[in-house]
């Protein structure tokens, strides 16, 4: 998207703005972290009489992992490190 033409940005710039937006820390991070703090808490409530679910989907444990920044950024780096050979292929003409 970032190399479409309603952006237009070269492949390495594109990739420089996709590593700095998701693997370092930013306030964009905490505004998120708000937000999924307030749809875990909103989801756990809803939840919660399903006395039916498995005990992992009541309680939502994949959902509450995704909330920590402090592993987010490094999460998203292994991640990313993992995707660039994928992502060097798309950098052909």
């Amino acid at each position: 998207m970032l190399r479409s033409s309603l952006h237009g940005l070269p492949h390495q710039e594109a990739m420089d703005g996709l590593e700095q937006a998701f693997c370092q820390e930013h306030a964009g991070h905490h505004v998120n972290l708000r937000y999924h703090h307030k749809l875990l808490t909103t989801m756990r409530t809803a939840f919660q009489p399903m006395s039916y679910l498995w005990p992992i989907s009541g309680e939502l444990g994949v959902i509450a992992e995704g909330a920590a920044i402090p592993q987010s950024p490094q999460r998203n780096r292994q991640c990313f490190e993992a995707m660039r050979p994928v992502l060097a292929q798309l950098d052909r003409p």
